[in-house]
């Protein structure tokens, strides 16, 4: 299956043409990643989006007490999405937990588009904002179960 077919389903290009989509993978390069291997480091500087095209990914972050999984990553999931609006320092791990391929912009290339391709420019930062807002929202229900968790302990 050609790229720009698989990235359809991808939220990262929803509402963008066939052909958009077409010239928007032009600047871009697919990587490889075996089971165990990082993609991204937790605090490294990186100034890359990058979609999950085939595999599977954990986030996964260094813990005091061990290793922790946050969330599973699998074709069509996006991440690194802030180094776009600024946050070039990356916040987690991202490891291949089988064989993986990655999808990878760089943020020049996508500023590019600024003025070559204004909808497609327009677009990508819509729906970047979209996933960034659905994280969010999706954390901010984490923190109040966990804190009404906590409550109901206190009260015992």
């Amino acid at each position: 299956m050609a790229i720009p077919d698989m990235l359809k389903s991808c939220p990262l290009f929803f509402e963008l043409y066939d052909k958009e989509i077409e010239k928007m993978v032009r600047y871009c390069s697919v990587y490889t990643f075996d089971s165990g291997d990082k993609i991204v480091e937790d605090g490294e500087i990186g100034d890359q989006i990058f979609v999950v095209l085939e595999g599977i990914a954990y986030v996964e972050k260094q813990l005091p007490r061990g290793r922790i999984r946050i969330q599973p990553l699998k074709a069509g999931d996006v991440f690194g999405e802030l180094a776009l609006m600024g946050e070039k320092t990356r916040t987690a791990d991202i490891v291949a937990d089988e064989l993986t391929y990655v999808l990878e912009i760089k943020y020049e290339d996508i500023f590019i588009l600024f003025k070559k391709e204004p909808r497609i420019f327009g677009l990508l930062l819509l729906n970047i904002s979209r996933l960034i807002s659905h994280r969010l929202a999706k954390s901010n229900k984490i923190i109040v179960d966990l804190q009404e968790k906590l409550d109901k302990r206190q009260a015992i």
